[in-house]
């Protein structure tokens, strides 16, 4: 831009020193722009500097990996990508449950072997009576599992077990009992003589 061209415009009230202010923010606008063109043309050598070379060996190299990249999109060629995910999904489900019925197993499994061993010191009056309380027991402990591995405990045994000896005594054998006196044997007879009675001989009257 040039002052004469400022001036030919006509324009009223544009003085000398209005056009003088006009041209030195025209000046700096233009080396602000020029700069930052420099800067970007600077920035584009840079770059194209920091790129690797491009020899035969690596355009050969790079087209081998680009074959093997097109090949490995020909294998999944006709595959219905929703139902592999679907699929992929029903294993995982399938995984999840399989590994929390076998935490529930093996927590049965370490239930009934606490159990086993804190019935240890019972005694029952049968085998029957001992399956019926390991089987009510099961229902009414809790079991709590260990760290690293360890079998874990079972909590509200001695609440449990304390129930049902009072609801079920019988169960329970009493080791402490006093054991029923012998019966004598043979029957006595009531008037108090032998019995059987004796036998005696009588004499044969002629």
């Amino acid at each position: 831009m040039k002052r004469e061209f400022l001036k030919s415009l006509g324009v009223d009230g544009l003085t000398d020193d209005i056009i003088q202010k006009i041209m030195t923010e025209h000046g700096t606008t233009v080396e602000a722009n020029k700069k930052a063109h420099e800067q970007a043309i600077a920035a584009a050598h840079a770059e194209r500097d920091a790129r690797p070379n491009i020899t035969t060996a690596s355009w050969e190299a790079a087209q081998g990996d680009l074959s093997l990249a097109r090949e490995s999109l020909k294998s999944f060629e006709g595959i219905d990508v929703n139902a592999l995910q679907a699929d992929l999904s029903a294993a995982q489900r399938a995984m999840e449950e399989s590994a929390a019925q076998q935490a529930k197993q093996t927590s049965a499994m370490a239930v009934e072997l606490l159990l086993r061993e804190k019935l240890a010191t019972e005694t029952f009056t049968s085998n029957y009576a001992r399956n019926g309380v390991f089987a009510d027991l099961k229902g009414k402990v809790a079991y709590e599992p260990g760290e690293d591995g360890a079998i874990g405990t079972i909590t509200g045994f001695d609440d449990a077990i304390a129930e049902i000896r009072e609801s079920n005594p019988t169960a329970f054998a009493v080791s402490d009992a006093t054991p029923p006196k012998p019966k004598a044997e043979g029957k006595q007879h009531k008037s108090g003589g032998d019995y059987p009675p004796k036998k005696r001989e009588i004499p044969l009257l002629i």
